[in-house]
């Protein structure tokens, strides 16, 4: 009987497990381009900013927009637009002043192309060092920049009641109420200011965000916004001084200057140096050096600027003043559009027009703060300070033409009995 022969088991070979490819890590510039239409420029009366779409409502169409209270502080109207078309109207739903948030709305938006709603997560997660980049409109540019850096470091300010984030990422005016971003673009916190001197020394990389936790804790249960405006108290203004003027052939478009004058200071009323021209569209320049430190412990304030479209001879009969005003009693510090009025050649009443804030303001003792203002035929005028546009004025009710001067002491314990404020180069051109 044959031997049955065994049938031979092969030996199995085993099934190789493919490596698994890693998936690649998003690039800056591939979610920068996600969130984009989650930020957008605020345009208020008195300022520009940004802000960061918050949420959306698909019945009503309405979105909701996060920004800084400073943002829109004293504006009675609000636009937003953003890079994707968006443009709309919005309405301020409500403001903190304290912590610096405001939430807008607008309507109505049914095209998901131009806009997106950004995603706000808690900052506490943040180390020094994590990566963030910041995204809005500063210096009233009309689209968006971006610029990127580390957090320095996440702390909690009991003067405003709020959780920060220090960034070394570039903030510039403009910036304001724009969106800080985590490394995955998720909002960590809106960009609120920047410290570029401290003790008289320049410094970099001091940009300060609100974090989100402060965000998402108060958003719900914002004030109602209202529009306080203070009253100045006036002083009188004494009869200037002719001055010399030296009007230039219409070549050189020069009205009168540039002049070099020293303002000594009154506590009883404005002083001023006059040019001595009558012009309704002009650009006029001039830089102020500091008589002293406004913000140190227990100093006065100083306000300084010009005065302008002068004219208590033909109706509308008022004087319009700009000034910048550094006070001791605020962190940031200000600007005014005053006007006063006169009927029958007699004063008759004193109204502020607008109102900001103002952070490229030097407040040291000796520093210099170039003021610049062109007026135009639309009855308005843009203002930059140092080289930074700051307001638009609205010059509507001021008088058709008049005369361009420098002054300080606008308001009431402005002054100091024996400072001087000097101004170099006045100089008024026609425009």
């Amino acid at each position: 009987m044959p031997t049955a022969t065994p049938t031979l088991t092969p030996t199995p070979v085993p099934t190789l497990t493919p490596t698994p490819e890693p998936t690649p890590t998003p690039s800056l510039s591939s979610i920068v381009g996600l969130v984009t239409p989650g930020v957008v420029q605020v345009i208020a009366q008195n300022s520009l900013g940004s802000g960061f779409i918050y949420s959306y409502d698909e019945k009503t169409e309405k979105i909701e927009i996060v920004t800084n209270h400073h943002v829109i502080e004293g504006t009675k109207s609000v636009k937003i637009r953003n890079d994707q078309g968006l443009s709309l109207d919005a309405e301020v739903l409500g403001a903190d002043k304290t912590r610096d948030i405001a939430l807008l709305s607008a309507c109505c938006v049914s095209e998901s192309d131009q806009f997106r709603v950004l995603s706000l997560v808690d900052s506490s997660n943040l180390k020094s060092g994590s990566s963030v980049f910041a995204i809005g409109y500063p210096l009233g540019v009309d689209s968006t920049v971006v610029t990127s850096g580390i957090v320095s470091r996440r702390f909690f300010q009991n003067t405003n009641s709020r959780w920060v984030i220090q960034t070394d990422a570039a903030l510039n005016p403009g910036n304001s109420g724009g969106p800080l971003l985590s490394s995955d673009g998720s909002v960590v916190g809106i960009n609120t200011y920047g410290i570029v001197q401290s003790q008289g020394i320049r410094v970099e990389a001091h940009g300060f965000a609100v974090a989100s936790e402060t965000i998402r804790e108060n958003i719900d249960t914002l004030p109602n916004y209202q529009i306080i405006t203070p009253t100045p108290t006036p002083t009188p203004t004494p009869t200037p001084t002719p001055s010399n003027s030296s009007t230039s052939s219409s070549e050189t478009k020069i009205l009168a200057g540039p002049f070099d004058v020293p303002i000594a200071h009154s506590t009883t009323s404005i002083s001023g140096f006059w040019s001595q021209v009558d012009t309704k569209n002009f650009v006029t320049s001039a830089t102020f050096t500091n008589p002293y430190n406004a913000l140190s412990s227990g100093s006065v304030g100083w306000d300084y600027g010009f005065r302008f479209r002068s004219n208590s001879r033909t109706a509308p009969k008022s004087n319009d003043y700009f000034v910048v005003y550094a006070d001791p009693s605020h962190d940031v510090q200000r600007w005014y559009h005053n006007r006063y009025q006169w009927q029958a050649g007699i004063f008759s009443g004193w109204s502020t027009v607008n109102e900001g804030h103002i952070y490229t303001l030097k407040t040291q003792e000796n520093e210099k703060n170039t003021i610049e203002i062109r007026a135009s035929d639309n009855n308005k005028a843009l203002v930059l300070v140092n080289g930074v546009q700051i307001a638009i004025l609205n010059l509507k009710e001021s008088a058709s033409s008049g005369d361009i001067g420098v002054v300080h002491g606008t308001y009431t314990n402005n002054s100091v009995q024996g400072k001087i404020t000097y101004v170099t180069d006045f100089t008024v051109w026609s425009n």
